[in-house]
């Protein structure tokens, strides 16, 4: 399925709220309090004895907002499998409790690497090639050997805007000093180590959910 065919999270979410303002309100349709207590006689039988209706059980129907939910979900899933993940840190640990966690949270392709130079030419050739994903979700470690994470967020940025690749910077300083010159230099968000499952559930899909509102796509800058 194409992504710009899906409505935003953001767009989903404030559904869910009309729909559940809508239900609030009082019907103008009969109530049950219109209907009779006691069903009426249909027939009879010789000897008097009358056949009446016996009340029908209600029928557990899903409400709207319910329908509307399930909906969403499914729309989410598919979104998110066609999304990139790409993971760099120089230290293989870090990278694999990353990639584990953005597993368990988004059905997506996700790859890793230990430096920018790779990380780079992977987007080159992903981003430029037949099987180009519909957005590509960085997250870089800050403070690496060589290349560091500012200096590979300043490289991607020449050749991509965030139509096209979000970053997500990982780090273990808590200045805001750093934090601010990550958002300055074309980062998305900062996620502080150690990153727990539902921070990092929380901050891509406000990410995807962002880059949805701007329409989606984009190649460059």
């Amino acid at each position: 399925p194409n992504l710009k065919t899906f409505a935003s999270l953001a767009m989903i979410r404030r559904t869910l709220t009309t729909v559940d303002a809508f239900e609030k309100q009082p019907s103008s349709t009969a109530t049950s309090s219109s209907f009779p207590s006691e069903p009426s006689a249909i027939g009879s039988r010789s000897g008097g004895s009358a056949y009446r209706l016996k009340p029908s059980e209600p029928v557990a129907t899903p409400t709207a907002q319910e329908s509307v939910a399930t909906a969403a979900e499914g729309s989410s899933r598919a979104l998110f499998a066609e999304l990139l993940v790409v993971i760099v840190d120089d230290n293989a640990i870090n990278r694999l409790l990353l990639q584990k966690l953005v597993q368990i949270y988004f059905p997506c392709e996700v790859v890793s690497h230990e430096d920018g130079p790779a990380v780079l030419d992977l987007l080159h050739h992903r981003l430029l090639g037949p099987s180009r994903p519909t957005h590509t979700i960085v997250l870089s470690d800050i403070h690496m050997d060589g290349m560091d994470g500012l200096e590979l967020t300043r490289q991607i940025r020449h050749k991509w805007d965030s139509n096209c690749v979000s970053i997500i910077g990982v780090t273990a300083d808590h200045t805001t000093s750093l934090h601010e010159e990550c958002l300055g230099c074309g980062m998305q968000a900062v996620l502080t180590k150690p990153v727990m499952g539902p921070q990092l559930y929380d901050m891509m899909s406000s990410v995807v959910c962002t880059w949805m509102e701007r329409g989606g796509g984009g190649v460059g800058p």
